[in-house]
This record gives C-alpha cells, sequence and structure tokens, in this order.
C-alpha cells in the first residue's frame, strides 16, 4: 500500500467593516481546527479583522482567535497553525479578555516539521 497523500486543512475568519462606531455584546470566537491522523500534513489557519473606518470599536465580550493543527503518528510531513487578530478604530475598548493562540503538533514518526504563529 502506498503511502497517505491526504492533507488535513481549516480556515476560518471574521471581517467586520463600519462607517462609524462598532460596537460588539457579546463574545467572538473564531477558531479552525485540523486534525489528520495519516496523511501528509495539516495546517489550521483563523483570522480576526475588525475596522471601525469612522469612528470607535467597542466589544463587551472576551475574543478568541483559536488555530490548532495536529498531525497523528502516521503522518508524512508538516503541522503548521497561525492565529491572528486585527482591531482597528480611533479607540479600541474591550471589557473581556483577548486571547490569540496557535498550536501545531507534529506526531509524525517520518513527518519534517511544526509551526505556529500567533500575532495580535
Amino acid at each position: 500500500m502506498g503511502a497517505a497523500t491526504e492533507s488535513a486543512s481549516a480556515s476560518a475568519s471574521a471581517e467586520l467593516y463600519s462607517g462609524g462606531d462598532m460596537t460588539v455584546i457579546g463574545d467572538i470566537t473564531v477558531e479552525a481546527i485540523a486534525e489528520n491522523t495519516s496523511g501528509s500534513d495539516a495546517t489550521a489557519d483563523a483570522d480576526l479583522y475588525m475596522q471601525a473606518y469612522e469612528g470607535d470599536v467597542n466589544i463587551a465580550g472576551d475574543i478568541l482567535v483559536r488555530s490548532d493543527a495536529t498531525l497523528g503518528a502516521a503522518g508524512t510531513d508538516s503541522a503548521s497553525a497561525s492565529a491572528s487578530a486585527e482591531i482597528y478604530g480611533y479607540d479600541v475598548n474591550i471589557t473581556g479578555d483577548v486571547t490569540v493562540t496557535a498550536i501545531a503538533v507534529n506526531n509524525g514518526t517520518e513527518a519534517s516539521d511544526a509551526s505556529a504563529s500567533a500575532e495580535l
């Protein structure tokens, strides 16, 4: 039987734009999870972008941006995860917690690498 070549990938993004003030009441969650037990690679990307062009950004809640890529023991290549949150406005007011996390786990016995990047 030949080597597995399938990939697992997950991508999640949220883009919010406003010409004036932007107010969010409640939590914001953007998650991408890729798990590959026997294929070639696992890739996960999660991104949040918010911009109030002519006003303030007000968030009354928590923000979670998370990516998680896991390559199983039979995996043959790489695991990579990236997560980012970009929030722009005249003033940015967040009354909750902000968490941006990227986790890459490579359990493959013949695998090459694991990389993770998180940006706020």
